[in-house]
């Protein structure tokens, strides 16, 4: 199985890099000077017990990547950006290959089921962040975050089984979850706290959970 990573910023980034790591095969796709740094110098990854270059293909377009029958194409992309890459990949010959949404927001999911199959939603946990060109960067560790998956728009396969031991392998938490749209709800409602903890305080979530 090997994993093609579209949009390897903060959170793809750090995916392929430690699965690249773990020795997964994965295409990392990103676009203009972080694309071409990957390329020319490798992929530099920061986290609590280091910094390592990691060497990995890099693709500026999925055009570019030969696509197999048994990959798995994992999307990091922000949510504007999903209706672009998904007709991306129907040109690029992409059909019944696994779509894994690994991307906050409920809606992604939606739009992927329209165009493919098989379309999987990924709770993604994992404090990461990319600020140069041809640099991730994690904060945790030895954990790298958590990746809880499962098929959309609910249920358990096999490739969830499979590519959560890949996860785990390359020091992410992973379980396969039936009902992964509900995690990614709670998530959501989490983030919505964050934002108004950061305008009114911390005293407004408080209030916020005592009316949940």
């Amino acid at each position: 199985m090997r994993i093609v990573v579209v949009g390897a910023g903060a959170v793809g980034g750090v995916v392929a890099a430690n699965l690249a790591l773990a020795g997964t095969p994965v295409v990392a796709v990103a676009r203009g000077e972080h694309a071409r740094t990957m390329s020319e110098s490798g992929l530099r990854y920061e986290s609590p017990t280091g910094t390592q270059v990691v060497e990995l293909p890099v693709a500026t377009s999925i055009a570019e990547v030969n696509v197999a029958a048994d990959d798995v194409i994992m999307l990091g992309v922000k949510g504007q950006d999903t209706v672009g890459v998904l007709n991306d990949l129907r040109s690029a010959g992409v059909t019944d290959q696994p779509i894994v949404c690994m991307q906050n927001g409920v809606d992604n999911e939606r739009q992927a089921l329209r165009l493919f199959p098989n379309v999987y939603g990924m709770c993604v946990m994992l404090p990461a962040d990319h600020l140069a060109p041809g640099v991730v960067r994690v904060w945790t560790s030895p954990s790298s975050g958590l990746l809880d998956l499962g098929r959309y728009p609910h249920g358990v396969d096999d490739l969830c089984v499979q590519l959560a031991a890949t996860l785990e392998a390359a020091t992410f938490g992973s379980i396969p979850r039936h009902d992964i749209m509900s995690w990614k709800y709670r998530k959501l409602l989490m983030n919505l706290g964050n934002a108004i903890e950061a305008v009114c305080g911390r005293e407004a979530i408080g209030g916020l959970l005592g009316t949940m």
